[in-house]
Order: C-alpha cells, then structure tokens, then sequence
C-alpha cells in the first residue's frame, strides 16, 4: 500500500470534513422541520423516549 504525502492526507480530510458540514447542516434544517411541525401541531418538542432510543445502543 502507498504511503500518502501529508498534502494528499490533509485533502482528504479537508473532503471529509466538509462532508460532515454539508451533513450536519442537513441534519439541522431536517430537526427544523420536526421542530415546527411538532408546534403546529401540539406535540413536545422534547421527546425523552426518542431521546432514550437513540441513546441507547
């Protein structure tokens, strides 16, 4: 296996990590939306069960 240069290692984790901020940055918008339709229509916002799941290997 090839040995990367410390340039070829760095722009891969560059990619990565703009992948991760494109991701997060959906998450967020998607959480949004849980978050309004959650208010529009009178459900919690905070579900400690769903919380719990997820959580929870």
């Amino acid at each position: 296996m090839k040995k990367l240069d410390l340039l070829e290692i760095r722009g891969q984790l560059d990619s990565i990590d703009r992948e991760i901020v494109e991701l997060f940055e959906k998450r967020m918008r998607l959480s949004g939306e849980v978050a309004e339709f959650k208010i529009e229509t009178g459900k919690p916002v905070y579900d400690k069960e769903r919380k719990h799941k997820k959580l929870t290997p």
